[in-house]
């Protein structure tokens, strides 16, 4: 999977939406070798918001 990811990262920004820890995610990534921009999670401040963090 991630070869396809890398050719589609090629064309597009990659991201990913979670409702976990996004420093868990960050842990995955790395792990996995995942080419991930970047990762979108819910606020735990508001509900409203979207925190982003990238990789």
């Amino acid at each position: 999977m991630p070869q396809g990811l890398q050719r589609l990262k090629e064309h597009a920004i990659i991201a990913t939406l979670t409702n976990g820890n996004v420093s868990l995610m960050v842990d995955v990534a790395r792990h996995a070798k995942l080419p991930w921009d970047m990762i979108f999670a819910p606020s735990y401040s508001s509900i409203t918001s979207l925190t982003l963090r990238f990789i």
